[in-house]
């Protein structure tokens, strides 16, 4: 039943709580005292047209609350278990307002809802009777609510609605399934071969780079191993070359150190000097003698590099990028390869 209706700044109303109590209330009074103001706000709160006239001169938005009690049986299990409403009890609570610009919002509950919620709902607790009235006995689409609820039907017919939906929604995804079968198995193949593809070429960051400078050092092998034979030859392969004369001049040199030793330090720093030179032609000799081209390497590399390239070209991407997408190639298959399995599990729960 309607228990408390509340208007506020809605035509010439500044605010007004008007609370009804059980059995018939009647609105009696001259014309112009505001009956048809009550009802037309009772009206605007159940869902029914609203605009800017509606609000009152120099406010900027009227509201309409109707608060209705006992409403458990008014509405189905459905209604109020599938339209997360927030509920006191059995009491509903519809609030429209009304903006200074003509759009308006509806609560129910407290819950911002769209307004063909808001009057699905009240047509349920509420019915105004005019000559262009709602007349919800005359309307057939509500038949079969009054039928259910007279026979106590309105839970069982909830369920069943519930059940269908699941039925539907289960149909609608196996037809689904069904239709992109093929296109799946399609991509089955892709996504397989792709896998294979990125799974065999064994791609790891940082790989390229040093492809790249071993691959340099390999076309340079030939010059490395001449311009390297030819320093071990002019440091140390005559009786002029530079180490001979350095030993000379070593020798010259801690002579005359004996004789003042203020260039003591100097001399020692010159025998240092080509002792380290020594042993850098006997180190830089046992490299080259150990040094050879190697053109087959060499072409494995350039072979190598080329996928590598292929491989980011064909997937936009770096090395990095490449093991990313072998990841995710590899979670796809899983849910690709799953999807037949998804058909049979639809399957099983339409024939349940």
């Amino acid at each position: 039943m309607l228990a408390k209706l509340t208007i506020e700044n809605y035509a010439l109303v500044d605010k007004i709580d008007i609370d009804f109590k059980p059995g018939l209330t009647v609105l009696t009074g001259e014309t112009g005292a505001g009956k048809s103001v009550i009802l037309g706000a009772l009206a605007a709160s159940l869902g029914g047209r609203t605009d800017r006239e509606q609000v009152r001169h120099g406010t900027d938005r009227a509201i309409a609350i109707a608060t209705f009690d006992n409403t458990k049986k008014a509405l189905p299990k459905s209604e109020s278990t599938s339209t997360k409403k927030k509920k006191s009890g059995d009491r509903l609570i519809l609030r429209r307002e009304i903006n200074r610009t003509g759009s308006s919002r509806a609560y129910l509950n407290d819950q911002l809802i769209n307004i063909a919620n808001l009057k699905e709902n009240a047509q349920r607790v509420a019915d105004i009777h005019s000559q262009q009235g709602q007349r919800n006995l005359i309307d057939v689409e509500r038949h079969l609510d009054f039928l259910d609820s007279y026979l106590g039907l309105t839970s069982k017919r909830a369920k069943l609605a519930e059940y269908y939906s699941e039925y539907s929604n289960c149909r609608k995804r196996l037809n689904e399934a069904r239709r992109n079968e093929a296109a799946m198995k399609d991509k089955l193949e892709l996504v397989t071969f792709q896998i294979q593809e990125l799974s065999s070429a064994d791609i790891r960051p940082g790989q390229e780079k040093e492809m790249e400078k071993e691959r340099r050092r390999l076309d340079s092998m030939r010059h490395i191993i001449e311009t390297g034979q030819m320093i071990v030859s002019q440091m140390g392969d005559g009786d002029h070359d530079i180490l001979s004369r350095l030993a000379g001049l070593d020798k010259s040199l801690n002579e005359i150190a004996e004789l003042d030793s203020n260039i003591k330090a100097d001399a020692e720093m010159m025998t240092e000097s080509v002792i380290s030179l020594n042993e850098l032609r006997q180190n830089l000799e046992g490299y080259l003698s150990r040094l050879t081209d190697d053109p087959v390497r060499l072409e494995q590399i350039n072979e190598r590099l080329a996928e590598i390239y292929t491989l980011r070209r064909k997937y936009s991407t770096d090395e990095t990028g490449l093991v990313d997408k072998l990841k995710e190639l590899k979670s796809e298959f899983d849910g690709v390869s799953d999807y037949k399995s998804l058909i049979a599990e639809l399957e099983g729960k339409l024939e349940q």
